[in-house]
């Protein structure tokens, strides 16, 4: 009765949904913020714009105002992949695409760990009184889309697929 056990990770979305339906989770910052999410920031501003609307009006956003997200999105990952320095000369091509695979696969992984930051403080801000499995819907429709980037789903179409199912579930 007088036990507590803690379970720390970096990387959330591979706990088994099992154990993450078990857990309290406590969000802590390790340091202060990269050069990478400091890029993603003005992309997670407009986000979370958008979501507050939502949650405020009820008003499903326009497809123009997602695409518009998506092309943002599209365009971080593009200039966070062009700061990508490699010394081609002692890489394979192999080694390089595997080097640059690698590093989309970080950038996308901490922008859903981000984007699930930016939802987790919405909804625990007091502002708003949503239905409290809203929010765990809307985390397990994020992970869902998270995975299908393992299995080489696109970033922006995985992140396309969880704006489209975010606004299917505001009750």
């Amino acid at each position: 009765p007088n036990t507590s056990i803690f379970f720390i990770t970096t990387k959330p979305y591979y706990v088994l949904p099992t154990l993450r339906s078990r857990c309290w989770w406590i969000r802590v910052k390790a340091s202060a913020m990269n050069s990478q999410e400091e890029a993603l920031e003005p992309w997670l501003e407009a986000f979370k714009e958008k979501v507050v609307l939502y949650l405020k009006t009820g008003k499903t956003l326009n497809p123009l105002q997602i695409y518009g997200l998506l092309y943002r999105f599209q365009a971080y990952l593009t200039q966070q992949q062009a700061c990508l320095k490699t010394n081609s000369e002692d890489l394979s091509e192999e080694e390089l695409e595997a080097q640059k695979a690698g590093y989309e696969k970080q950038l996308i992984q901490e922008a859903f760990q981000q984007i699930e930051i930016a939802l987790s403080t919405l909804f625990h801000s007091g502002k708003f009184n949503p239905n409290p499995s809203l929010f765990y819907q809307w985390i397990q429709v994020l992970e869902t889309c998270y995975k299908r980037t393992e299995v080489n789903f696109g970033a922006v179409q995985a992140l396309e697929s969880f704006l489209l199912q975010l606004l299917k579930h505001h009750e």
